[in-house]
């Protein structure tokens, strides 16, 4: 078993060139012409030994500015994770058929096809997350709602709001206290284990241990679940909860919009970041398009000033990374946004931001114009025609 690091300087830190352990073989290939060394670490064999003797090394090497080329034991691990990860998603769906079956057959055919075509992060979503809650926790924290649109509050008012506001989501209505509480516990560790072995994320020995007790431990909650189930149709029919199917299709309507798509290209990306930028043309043409005397030439200084943002918005690579990340929901979404915060301050998007200010200033005749229309049009009749030109008023700047 090998793990191998890049080291982009050829002073290796004394550290990692003095380093020693029982077994473990270290190899520096520096690579020619260039300052970059490939430190290579081995020990014999591919088992949960050996792996767990590279995770010591690798804890060892990453606090020293190396990058990971091939973490092997980390490889190990996720190997040895992915069956139990498997069972895991694999069970959860199956107690959430059982309960919608034995709930109304008939309504569940549609909810079991709901169920299969979604994520594991949406039916995560659906299961652990009150919609309504959140929406009266937004209300709160922008200051709406019952509190008469008030900005500023103190930490005591938003604990005793959130004391008084109800929080039921999905899984209080399906399950109670005693069924599988692991899960309702620990539902975001185990959604993180799931997507780190799933998109290979390196980990080591301790994060192991702890990610195969608790999946061991919920697959077996989840098993007891689906056994109680079923024994409990089969000796007290009366007791089945009937509504289960309605339950689970209205939490899953809740969080539609979660459902991931296909991975964008980097045209894509471009695109779905310049539409969040700049607003959509048929809008603006709608909005302005009045006797279609303002609009088209409103739309003309649109469409330019678009196309000078789009040649000033260089598809950077770190950026599409993390529009990607963003549009596919993935847990490491926290990373990318730190990373983002140093790409703000970059050349590409300060000239960005220069040509967002142009765009307002372009379109400052354009409103001009609105707020002149608006006072030729006020009390004439609609037969009446109106002279935009309006050459006695100098409130504003002709169109060009």
């Amino acid at each position: 078993m090998i793990n191998k690091y890049l080291f982009i300087t050829d002073d290796l830190n004394k550290e990692i060139a003095n380093y020693n352990s029982e077994g473990v073989v270290m190899e520096v290939t520096p690579i020619e012409n260039t300052t970059l060394r490939v430190v290579s670490f081995s020990y014999p064999g591919k088992n949960e030994k050996s792996a767990k003797k590279l995770s010591d090394v690798h804890t060892f090497v990453s606090k020293h500015a190396s990058f990971t080329l091939l973490c092997e034991s980390s490889e190990y691990f996720n190997k040895a994770l992915y069956p139990l990860v498997n069972a895991f998603e694999r069970k959860l769906r199956m107690v959430l058929f059982i309960v919608s079956s034995i709930s109304d057959s008939s309504a569940a055919n549609k909810t079991i096809r709901d169920l299969e075509s979604k994520t594991l992060g949406v039916i995560f979503e659906s299961l652990f997350v009150d919609n309504d809650f959140c929406n009266k926790a937004r209300e709160r924290i922008n200051g709406k709602g019952e509190y008469n649109g008030r900005g500023s509050y103190t930490k005591a008012e938003i604990q005793a709001f959130f004391l008084n506001v109800e929080e039921k989501p999905m899984w209080d209505s399906l399950f109670s206290d005693a069924s599988i509480p692991t899960l309702k516990i620990r539902y975001i560790d185990m959604l993180n284990i799931r997507n780190g072995v799933m998109h290979a994320h390196n980990i080591d020995k301790e994060e192991f241990r702890k990610a195969k007790y608790l999946l061991n431990k919920i697959n077996i909650e989840i098993d007891n679940e689906i056994a109680r189930r079923i024994g409990q149709v089969e000796k007290y029919p009366d007791e089945v909860d009937k509504n289960a199917n309605d339950i689970i299709s209205t939490a899953l309507g809740n969080v539609e919009h979660l459902e991931s798509a296909e991975p964008l290209s980097d045209e894509e990306a471009v695109a779905k970041l310049m539409k969040a930028i700049l607003p959509d043309s048929e809008i603006l043409k709608h909005t302005l398009g009045i006797n279609n005397i303002i609009a088209p030439l409103a739309l003309k200084h649109f469409n330019e000033t678009q196309e000078l943002i789009k040649k000033a918005f260089v598809p950077n690579p770190d950026i599409l990374k993390i529009v990607e990340k963003t549009m596919k929901l993935d847990p490491a979404i926290l990373n990318a946004f730190e990373e983002s915060k140093k790409i703000w301050d970059s050349p590409v998007m300060k000239q960005l931001r220069t040509q967002q200010e142009q765009y307002e200033k372009l379109f400052k005749p354009v409103k001009d114009a609105q707020k002149r229309l608006h006072r030729l049009t006020n009390g004439a009749s609609k037969n009446d025609n109106i002279d935009l030109s309006d050459a006695n008023n100098n409130d504003g700047a002709e169109i060009e």
